[in-house]
């Protein structure tokens, strides 16, 4: 029985989906995936391009559309135009889907979904495509990547035997649904009749009350970006309370120096490092972390391929390796076919191989420990991982000069910030010009693929090889900005931005937001961790808070606070 069969047919499952205040049962979501599925029967084409916000309508929708042999393509609510019209001209035969609150819009178009009617049937659709995810393009067109429901099934039964998922587990949604660690955090828990927790009106770079709802709602499947959780991890420190069973890893690199404070104290957890690409259905590898990890705590061991020797190492002449460098290969039944309608992108990275396997080439460096395990080391090529997603630092390259503001610049990623170096002599970015080329940008690409910082450069130093020195570059970058604990907020605030974004401290702007100064969402976390634990204040204070109030004056004010210095 396929995956949606298999779910749309647990009705009577006591497990349940948390919304905000709310309670659902699994009955009420398939009677919900029934109604929307009378409007989606009636289709002629393919593929289903859902604008996703994470809710229980949006759930019930991707059941809808596989029930009815369709394919899902989630993309986000606020998805730049342009972004939305190159997927459009890819997947050539769709329809939109969007929901504002309960009321369902197709194409721009209200439908009526309250006739409820019962069409569930046992589907059979392993060989069809499940949905497709776009990823970032080095050309600027995105790449859909197709999955399969068979890919999707075999990740299931291939991580059977390693977790003891049941109906007494609680999952949470953390991820957005454009984001395919989403699939496997919403049919982890469906396919188990586990509880769901969905984020709601929460924002998931609310990690103050993310960490209430994981608490609260005794979430048990935890799963995480490295680089998020660090943050995340102190306000769970902080309650001590919380009945998480498996921490899982995926999306980076995981540096087990991060999480060893969390380890440390939470014994009756399982922490797992999962390797996996968008390419390769979500998850290609398992290792259980143990205190041996903590010995080279710097290395990053993925482990083994979730289907024994499915995953492996191979040389430049991608011939395979025992020891040594060489780059991360997977094969098997969850390798996607190619990419979709780009043929030519699929030969050179994801191709069928004459014995009848599936390969795909990942473009990552890893190595072999003495137990046979990857260490995984990076990406070999420009493409970034960054709060879970992957980059292509080339695409932002041309998405900055299809702008028109600068002719060349060259790109870099360098302590968690996405930076822009461009020639000094040709151009004098000013904060307004910058501003102004960021929302140009957004036309192009989504918010967290704006640089968050732009550097004025004398030359494109190179290397020996003819290609840029990177190195050199970084030495244009500020870095002295230490923060003394003799400040006022505001000063304490203009040191934070001065160290975070690399700015000049006189040049850090009161009246320009964090963001648009390129202070990035886990910096934002960190600021409001920091002032929290720093100063005595007399008003509740939220992440979100920070946002609102996004600028120094503004938070200085909402304060009342002006020259009280750091306790």
């Amino acid at each position: 029985m396929s995956i949606v069969s298999r779910i749309l047919n647990n009705v009577d499952s006591n497990s349940k989906i948390y919304q905000n205040d709310k309670e659902y049962s699994y009955r009420e979501l398939i009677n919900l995936s029934h109604r929307i599925s009378n409007i989606i029967q009636n289709f002629e084409e393919q593929y289903i391009i859902l604008k996703v916000s994470g809710s229980l309508h949006d759930i019930a929708t991707i059941l809808a559309i596989w029930n009815c042999d369709k394919i899902y393509v989630p993309v986000r609510v606020n998805v730049p135009e342009e972004k939305l019209k190159l997927i459009q001209d890819v997947v050539v035969n769709y329809k939109v889907i969007s929901f504002d609150d309960e009321k369902m819009y197709v194409d721009g178009i209200e439908c009526d979904i309250s006739k409820s009617l019962d069409i569930s049937k046992n589907v059979n659709n392993n060989n069809l495509m499940a949905y497709v995810i776009f990823t970032s393009g080095t050309t600027g067109i995105p790449k859909g990547v197709p999955i399969r429901h068979k890919n999707l099934e075999e990740l299931f039964i291939s991580c059977e035997d390693k977790f003891s998922f049941n109906e007494n587990d609680t999952w949470i949604n953390f991820h957005s649904l454009s984001f395919d660690f989403s699939i496997w955090e919403i049919f982890g828990c469906l396919l188990n009749s586990s509880n769901l927790v969905l984020l709601g009106d929460t924002k998931n770079i609310e990690l103050d009350k993310v960490s209430k709802l994981i608490i609260e709602k005794g979430v048990t499947v935890l799963n995480q970006t490295p680089s998020v959780f660090t943050a995340l991890s102190e306000y769970l420190l902080k309650s001590k309370e919380h009945s998480i069973r498996y921490l899982i890893f995926g999306g980076e690199k995981l540096n087990c120096l991060s999480i060893k404070k969390f380890y440390n104290n939470n014994i009756e957890t399982k922490f797992i490092n999962m390797y996996g690409i968008t390419e390769v259905t979500i998850h290609a590898t398992f290792h259980e972390i143990t205190d041996i990890d903590f010995v080279n705590e710097r290395e990053s061991n993925i482990g083994v391929g979730l289907q024994n020797d499915n995953v492996f190492l191979v040389n430049q002449s991608r011939n395979r390796i025992t020891s040594g460098e060489g780059e991360i290969v997977v094969s098997g039944s969850t390798v996607s076919k190619g990419y979709l309608n780009r043929e030519s992108l699929g030969s050179n990275a994801v191709f069928q191989a004459k014995d009848g396997v599936q390969y795909y080439y990942s473009g990552d460096l890893g190595k072999y420990n003495d137990k046979n395990e990857i260490i995984y080391i990076g990406r070999k090529d420009l493409q970034i991982e960054k709060n879970g997603y992957r980059i292509e630092l080339g695409e932002i390259k041309d998405a900055i000069i299809s702008s028109g503001f600068l002719k060349n610049c060259e790109m870099d990623f360098y302590n968690d910030q996405i930076i822009c170096y461009y020639k000094s002599e040709f151009y004098d970015l000013k904060q307004q010009d910058i501003l102004m080329l960021n929302k140009k940008l957004r036309i192009y690409i989504e918010d967290y693929k704006i640089p968050n910082r732009y550097c004025a450069v004398e030359k494109f130093s190179t290397n020996e090889n003819g290609k840029i020195n990177v190195k050199k570059l970084r030495m244009n970058l500020l870095t002295n900005n230490d923060i003394s604990n003799d400040l006022t907020l505001k000063e304490w605030l203009k040191k934070k931005v001065s160290k975070y974004t690399g700015r000049d401290y006189i040049h850090v702007s009161e009246n320009i937001s964090f963001v648009e100064m390129g202070v990035t969402s886990l910096q934002m976390i960190s600021i409001h961790q920091e002032i929290s634990d720093t100063f005595k204040l007399d008003k509740p204070f939220s992440v979100i808070d920070l946002f609102e109030y996004g600028t120094i004056n503004k938070l200085c004010n909402y304060f009342e606070i002006k020259d009280e210095k750091i306790l």
